[in-house]
């Protein structure tokens, strides 16, 4: 009895993804919120109330001491207008659960919500539902310096398409992380500039700031940003002459910044088998400093085990998220870290000697991004090798990228701000104030504006977002609860990767067009 209460207790510190899982064999489906304001909800007759009742599953009280309750099953009282239901309460942080029967006073409520499901038609096995930006939660959790993604989500002219995700490392306050985000490839001749923040999860966003870093260029130049963080111009970029995988010929996938991207299944019987990737450009000029140029996305391999992960620790999350909170769990489940890992660049810095120069770490799903990793290699001779997990990244596209100087960005703070197509001067001076952060909930849509100076010169433009953001617990991260499972991840992370094999090839085919049917949906 020892024994297993011991391998239940450390099991638990890898629960520490925030994000859900359903699983389910019927169509996707969507879920519309609708936000009502204590008046609005006071002035709901009988019948309304009731259709509700009938099409919501739950309904939520959001307080203004930031507590929140989710009721399933809850009527109004007669005159006080009180709320009376059966469900849970959680705290601010989201993390302390109660489960049973409460009177929520009306007049302590900041915002009711009501949400539906709808049928989206699309029929996958699995269906991620929400908290999809995730990504590698738990990773970044235990590690934040290496490991950077997103939790809003950023959009410019196509609604469909994101071009940045912030901060998704940071789980809770006290792991509030900046993010910044390649725009990329396209170029700005200066002028207003529109980005649309979005929240599209079953999440609460604290946004500390959002803003724009504008990097002028010489015409024909483009800028990226290394892993260290410096900005660089580089004056070329060249394409490879070959790329070959494990499969064959990949030369045409790797060749632009085109959204053609290459990416391999998985493993079958092991979720952490390697593969590497060459990749061969012309011999450089032997006076010219260079760097490799990668474009990138994780694929929802390391989102499936770590949601996966979640789920074997079911009732226990809100506890060990507060432990991480608290900053009680030091390094523990680096052992699954390392199996997944990043992806690792290597050249041939000399014939007969490869280095490795450089591993990307800054992990998600949503947006590709752009890194430039740089390296004193004067004997280069134009041959990379990319190792990575097999079936855990998209890569869109390499380039060799020749530096010519190393410049500074312009930070640029927004100068307007719009909620749901209505000017926000509150949002606007909340993001223009460090010292204050705007609290976004699902479905909400912030469309920022910006002023790129308009001196006849080229820009490229990086987003950099600050904040953190809470998870709301869901009965889906339940289902599967299982402390000999969390114990195998724990102490015996290969077996659990080849374990969890069958069950995510199954889940392979559908989980990209899944993912991307699950976002948040507001009416």
């Amino acid at each position: 009895m020892r024994i297993r209460t011991e391998l239940r207790k450390r099991a638990r510190v890898l629960c520490l993804l925030a994000a859900t899982l359903v699983v389910g064999a019927c169509g996707i489906k969507d879920v519309e919120r609708r936000d009502v304001s204590p008046g609005e909800f006071g002035r709901w007759t009988a019948s309304e109330r009731d259709s509700v009742r009938k099409e919501s599953p739950f309904l939520k009280a959001h307080m203004r001491n930031g507590d929140l309750f989710v009721l399933t099953d809850w009527r109004v009282a007669t005159g006080s207008g009180d709320v009376l239901g059966h469900g849970k309460r959680y705290d601010p942080s989201r993390t302390k659960i109660v489960l049973g029967d409460f009177r929520v006073p009306v007049d302590s409520v900041a915002m009711f919500e009501t949400n539906r499901l709808v049928q989206s038609g699309a029929t996958p096995a699995l269906i991620v539902m929400a908290g999809v930006t995730a990504g590698f939660a738990i990773f970044c959790a235990i590690s934040p310096k290496t490991c950077f993604g997103s939790c809003p989500t950023f959009y410019l002219d196509d609604p469909d398409r994101p071009v940045a995700e912030g901060f998704s490392a940071s789980i809770a306050p006290s792991l509030e992380a900046t993010d910044v985000d390649a725009v990329y490839p396209a170029a700005f001749a200066g002028g207003p500039l529109e980005v649309t923040m979005k929240n599209e999860a079953l999440e609460t966003h604290v946004v500390r700031f959002v803003n724009l870093l504008a990097v002028p260029h010489a015409r024909g130049a483009r800028v990226f940003a290394d892993l260290n963080g410096a900005y660089w111009e580089c004056s070329a970029l060249s394409p490879p002459v070959s790329a070959a995988a494990p499969g064959g010929d990949i030369t045409a996938q790797l060749h632009a910044a085109d959204r053609r991207e290459y990416f391999s299944p998985a493993d079958s019987s092991n979720l952490a088998t390697r593969e590497s990737i060459r990749v061969d450009f012309d011999p450089p000029a032997p006076a010219a400093t260079f760097g490799i140029l990668l474009g990138c996305r994780q694929t929802l391999l390391s989102t499936y085990v770590l949601y996966q992960t979640f789920a074997y620790m079911g009732t226990e999350a809100g506890h060990w998220l507060a432990e991480l909170e608290r900053g009680r769990l030091g390094a523990a489940g680096n052992g699954v870290v390392d199996m997944i890992g990043g992806l690792e660049v290597r050249i041939e810095a000399a014939p007969g000697e490869w280095r490795t120069v450089g591993e990307i770490r800054e992990f998600g799903p949503i947006a590709i991004d752009h890194h430039l990793i740089t390296f004193d290699a004067p004997a280069w001779t134009g041959r990379v090798e990319l190792v990575m997990t097999k079936g855990g990244w998209r890569i869109d596209d390499v380039a060799r990228a020749q530096l010519t100087a190393r410049v500074e960005p312009l930070r640029l703070q927004p100068v307007d701000a719009a909620r749901d197509g209505a000017s926000d001067t509150a949002a606007l001076a909340i993001l223009r104030d460090t010292t204050r952060a705007l609290t976004t909930l699902p479905g909400d849509t912030y469309t920022l504006l910006y002023d790129v100076p308009a001196d006849g010169g080229e820009y490229d433009v990086f987003i950099e977002s600050r904040g953190y953001y809470l998870e709301w617990i869901r009965d889906e991260w339940l289902r599967e609860e299982s402390a000999t499972n969390l114990a195998e991840i724990f102490f015996d992370p290969r077996s659990a990767m080849e374990r969890m094999a069958p069950a995510y090839k199954r889940a392979e085919p559908y989980m990209e067009s899944a993912f991307w049917s699950s976002r948040y949906a507001k009416p």
